[in-house]
């Protein structure tokens, strides 16, 4: 592969991996390492196996952008599904709790779910 195509590609990675964002509920998992061992093999590959690389590096910022998520925008009405309206906001709020709870509070939140308060 050509010196400049890797240093291209070295580029990009490098600067996809400064602006990915953290799993806050998974920490364990880091897709971050995955990039990196994409990253370190570039100078491995061939010419063609770059331009196919290079589709890979626009198919990670499309996702950093966020470009599918506004190309395919949900309707609000289908946030609030009539037999459960609050069921996104409340697994939202859920999502971002999950993070910061303690061991005993995800104990209490196990222990409630698997009970029927109705």
């Amino acid at each position: 592969m050509s010196r400049n195509l890797q240093g291209v590609l070295q580029h990009h990675y490098s600067r996809i991996l400064k602006q990915w964002p953290t799993d806050l509920l998974r920490p364990t998992t880091n897709f971050q390492s995955v990039i990196e061992k994409r990253a370190a093999n570039v100078a491995a590959l061939s010419d063609e196996q770059a331009q196919n690389e290079m589709k890979n590096v626009t198919a990670l910022y499309s996702l950093l952008d966020e470009r599918y998520a506004k190309k395919y925008t949900i309707p609000p009405a289908m946030l609030k599904p009539t037999s459960n309206p609050e069921h996104y906001s409340a697994l939202m709020r859920d999502i971002e709790e999950a993070p910061s709870r303690t061991q005993g509070q995800m104990w209490w939140n196990w222990a409630a779910g698997k009970l029927r308060w109705k």
